[in-house]
């Protein structure tokens, strides 16, 4: 264990990481890396109807509470 204060504490740690929305298909995410703190923002970006939600649900999914 380290000796991390709150503000250094990783909220989000992914490292490499990669989805696809069926098998077979082409990664709509290939070898992301995202290290977010407690109180961090992240902004992501893309077209209109571009299915953001379904492309951050791997992340989701990982979130111990």
């Amino acid at each position: 264990m380290t000796d991390m204060t709150p503000e250094e504490v990783l909220a989000i740690d992914c490292t490499g990481l990669t989805y696809a929305f069926a098998e077979g298909l082409e990664s709509a995410l290939d070898g992301v890396d995202l290290q977010l703190k407690k109180g961090d923002r992240c902004l992501v970006v893309g077209a209109n109807g571009g299915t953001f939600s379904q492309a951050v649900r791997p992340v989701g999914r990982s979130l111990v509470p």
